[in-house]
């Protein structure tokens, strides 16, 4: 209803069968993880006129401080392509989480950092282009993933812990120059071949 102004952190944390969410304008505290392991989520609506978030195509943005986050890409949404919006400044934790369709990402400059998680468990991503500035890639990027191919950036300084863990499909990876400090358990029981340093 919209009197409703406030949500709880992991409300509809694991709700399986959960396929779509509307939000009232007048919702201000949106709570975190809201949506993890939600496989069959498609689609996320906030009602016009909310100062805080808004969706687009089904996908789910906030409002912090006048910064805009991707917080939610819905595991289920139909499509295997996503450009993120030139106006997003940050991807949230888990953004990318458990993605049951989308096969390719490009996270434009206009990035400027990223949460950690963000394509945890993800069972349908190939390949993710990172043309964001950023100088660390958070712990557990790409975890137990079915990425192929990561293109990094050359601002990159670090690669924190189990960025790349139990990946099943990532054979070669090309780290770029400049690059000082790799995390621990980096490529713990993936299927990496190549590192090229």
């Amino acid at each position: 209803p919209d009197s409703v102004e406030k949500i709880g952190p992991y409300t509809f944390n694991g709700c399986t069968n959960l396929e779509r969410v509307t939000y009232p304008a007048g919702l201000i505290d949106f709570g975190y993880k809201q949506f993890s392991s939600c496989a069959k989520l498609e689609e996320i609506i906030v009602k016009e006129g909310n100062p805080y978030a808004f969706t687009e195509d089904g996908i789910y943005y906030e409002i912090i401080d006048g910064v805009t986050t991707l917080s939610v890409y819905p595991a289920k949404k139909v499509g295997t392509f996503y450009e993120v919006l030139s106006s997003v400044s940050v991807i949230g934790n888990n953004a990318f989480d458990s993605t049951a369709n989308l096969q390719e990402v490009v996270i434009p400059s206009t990035v400027t950092s990223m949460g950690t998680n963000v394509f945890f468990g993800s069972t349908s991503i190939k390949k993710v282009t990172i043309n964001a500035p950023i100088t660390i890639l958070p712990a557990q990027t790409f975890a137990e993933s079915t990425i192929e191919e990561v293109i990094l950036p050359n601002t990159l300084k670090e690669i924190d812990n189990g960025c790349f863990r139990k990946t099943s499909k990532l054979k070669k990876l090309e780290l770029p120059e400049g690059l000082l400090k790799l995390g621990n358990i980096l490529f713990y029981d993936s299927s990496i071949e190549e590192v090229i340093l």
